[in-house]
């Protein structure tokens, strides 16, 4: 018996960023679905628990419509527990700890380095930090009270270390 892929929702408004996110997870064993907003992505949402569900969700935050922080809202109010990254490309101070309250298991700065990005979708994938089911944005009293993994964005690339 062939045994699921793991999918992964990409929800961004730049669709460079969401073809190059959909192309790296495939390379790299997943099954992606990509959306171009918030709205799209939760107007798309299976039913709790179906095979279509997904596994993980990388997350835009600055988003015309909903924004990222208003989509981990809905998905928290409608009791879906799917670990998200929030990645963005305009990082303003205090966008961590809102991220945190959030219940994000990671935050990323763009750009940053594919190798970064796999490791924290592998860690939402295993990590047991999940949001409370009450709606409160609060995590769950059993799980990691830490912040989610800030990951530093990569910096400038060298093109010639292709």
């Amino acid at each position: 018996m062939l045994e699921k892929q793991l999918l992964i929702a990409v929800v961004d408004d730049d669709a460079p960023v969401r073809t190059s996110l959909r192309r790296l997870l495939r390379s790299s064993g997943f099954s992606v679905t990509t959306y171009e907003s918030g709205d799209a992505f939760l107007d798309a949402l299976p039913a709790a628990g179906s095979d279509t569900e997904p596994d993980s969700l990388i997350l835009d935050l600055h988003m015309p419509g909903l924004n990222g922080l208003e989509v981990r809202a809905a998905l928290s109010t409608a009791q879906r527990d799917i670990p998200t990254l929030v990645i963005t490309g305009k990082e303003e101070p205090g966008t961590a700890g809102m991220v945190r309250a959030a219940g994000a298991a990671a935050f990323l700065t763009k750009p940053f380095d594919e190798s970064v990005l796999l490791a924290a979708v592998r860690s939402s994938l295993t990590d047991p930090r999940r949001m409370s089911h009450d709606g409160s944005g609060r995590e769950d009293s059993s799980a990691s009270t830490g912040p989610p993994d800030r990951i530093p964005p990569s910096g400038p690339r060298n093109p010639e270390s292709k």
